[in-house]
């Protein structure tokens, strides 16, 4: 069976990358946050995932890793680690 990888799963979407931060718990769930609910329902569980993920691989590592700067294409995101959950800043960057 041939499988084509170039076939459109869907129409790309452009989007504004907002300024804002927002929360997460012990478990991951997003608590609040000042960036669009849409935005946040579609990118925050990733985020959140990634984040944590980092975090807790530093801990087993015995490095004390609290923040995570990243420049990733339009935006810059900052993760701090709150023991307990954390806190995300989104900024864009525009060039």
């Amino acid at each position: 069976m041939v499988v084509n990888f170039f076939r459109s799963r869907g129409e790309a979407r452009a989007f504004d990358i907002p300024r804002g931060a927002f929360t997460y718990d012990s478990e991951g769930d997003i608590l609040i946050g000042s960036v669009p609910t849409a935005w946040l329902e579609e990118f925050g569980p990733y985020l959140v995932k990634a984040f944590r993920k980092a975090f807790s691989s530093a801990e087993e590592k015995g490095l004390p890793l609290t923040e995570i700067a990243l420049h990733y294409g339009g935006a810059r995101l900052t993760a701090k680690d709150l023991r307990g959950g954390g806190i995300v800043y989104v900024f864009p960057v525009r060039k």
